[in-house]
């Protein structure tokens, strides 16, 4: 005869929503276990004949405890599928989050690369449209998520960048020659200049200056006094010397400022109009890439 089952444990408590998922699964697996091997067991006996009334009374009892773990599962069971709903609702929130941070990033991310290929091509003298619309759609898409507590910072950083946008936007398809290549077309311009100059000035006066005149100029030309280590800024060749030494400096700026009041030959004179924009260009490039800086380092 089968022998008397041991008391099963009281189903215990739901748990709570939260509870260790490995654990309850463990615990799931138990009474499944049990639950197959009493049924077996039932399924044997009854394959029995009868022998006495005890039999029965151990049967109803074997019954009676399956009925009781199949309760116990279905409690269980109920947890589970409860467990399982809110960790597919956490998974949920956790992705829909981490895209909205993924998102919040994305968006300067965007501007700062768009940024530095538009100021790598700036800086070599290529064209720069493209980069220029991208840079300028990314700084839109940043404008409207200002944060209320930076609203007036904000707007000022924003004022700051669309005017160095309407300055960047004149170059975007022209931009002047690299500053390296601007610094190395000087010398040649130079030389043709001290040549021109002079040639031009003494054909115009030839006709009114009397012969004593042009000889003493052609002798005073041959002479220039001034203290040693001193350059003669009011003459032509020392404007031409202190422009050749700012550029050696990598100082544009006062190179062309050098050659301010001077008659330049065509040449020279497109070549500090380029100087100039190039001076505007890198001003603007400076303004945004601070203003830039400045939005990011509230974000």
């Amino acid at each position: 005869p089968a022998s008397t089952p041991s008391p099963l444990p009281a189903p215990q408590a739901p748990a709570a929503p939260m509870a260790d998922n490995t654990e309850l699964l463990q615990r799931l697996d138990e009474q499944e276990k049990r639950l197959s091997a009493l049924t077996a067991s039932i399924e044997r006996l009854q394959q029995l004949p009868t022998a006495s009334g005890a039999d029965d009374q151990k049967l109803e009892e074997l019954e009676q405890a399956i009925a009781s773990l199949r309760q116990a599962d279905n409690t269980q069971a109920a947890q589970r599928d409860l467990l399982t709903q809110q960790v597919a609702e956490l998974q949920a929130r956790f992705a829909a989050l981490s895209e909205g941070r993924i998102a919040a990033m994305r968006a300067p991310l965007l501007q700062v690369l768009a940024w530095s290929e538009l100021r790598e091509k700036a800086r070599r003298g290529a064209a720069f449209r493209d980069e220029f619309e991208r840079v300028a759609q990314a700084g839109n898409t940043q404008a409207g998520n200002t944060q209320a507590g930076n609203a007036q910072e904000d707007e000022a950083q924003g004022r700051e960048m669309q005017q160095a946008l309407a300055a960047l936007r004149s170059f975007a398809d022209a931009p002047p020659p690299a500053a390296v290549k601007l610094a190395a077309r000087f010398a040649a311009l130079a030389e043709a200049q001290r040549e021109a100059v002079p040639a031009a000035s003494a054909g115009a006066d030839a006709a009114v200056k009397p012969w004593w005149q042009r000889a003493w100029d052609k002798v005073t030309g041959l002479i220039s006094i001034r203290r040693i280590g001193e350059t003669d800024t009011a003459t032509p060749e020392g404007k031409l010397a202190m422009a050749e030494a700012a550029l050696q400096q990598g100082d544009l700026d006062a190179a062309q400022s050098a050659l301010a009041d001077m008659q330049l030959t065509p040449e020279l004179a497109e070549w500090r109009d380029q100087v100039q924009a190039r001076l505007k260009l890198d001003a603007a490039l400076d303004a945004y890439g601070a203003a830039l800086q400045a939005a990011m380092a509230q974000r």
